[in-house]
């Protein structure tokens, strides 16, 4: 039998990326940048596919309205590191989180944002130190 060429599925499920940031050389420096700068970078991606081809009126349109992301910080650590001030666990926190994209789920927006979409909008911004594909979760190592 022959393997059968299928195109790839590049659309996206909420939480299947994960944002590592960089850290910070100055507390405090870069951190409220983040969200918009990823938010900023994604919509000029999709900004720049939509304009670029005119396949559709919703596809264009919905290149001109603000896209909304949540982000959810990936570690829950609640313990405490001797003399750690809050702060300091707060960054620590927020060093990775996962990505959403409001309104993904809803018919109408599905492949709106893809995975070529994510890892280009991480290419552009200089406050991302990597950006991941959720493969597999998992409650425990077991």
């Amino acid at each position: 039998d022959r393997v059968q060429n299928k195109p790839i599925d590049d659309r996206i499920k909420n939480g299947e990326f994960l944002i590592h940031w960089k850290g910070e050389g100055n507390e405090g420096y870069s951190m409220q940048f983040r969200h918009l700068e990823f938010q900023c970078a994604l919509q000029a991606v999709l900004r720049n596919k939509y304009d670029s081809s005119s396949s559709s009126s919703s596809s264009s349109s919905q290149s001109n309205n603000p896209l909304q992301l949540e982000f959810q910080d990936a570690l829950q650590y609640t313990g405490t590191f001797d003399n750690m001030p809050q702060h300091k666990l707060t960054a620590f926190n927020e060093a990775m989180q996962y990505v959403r994209v409001v309104g993904l789920e809803e018919e109408d927006n599905s492949g709106i944002v893809t995975k070529p979409h994510f890892i280009e909008a991480a290419e552009r911004c200089s406050l991302i130190h990597a950006a991941y594909q959720v493969v597999a979760q998992a409650d425990s190592y077991e």
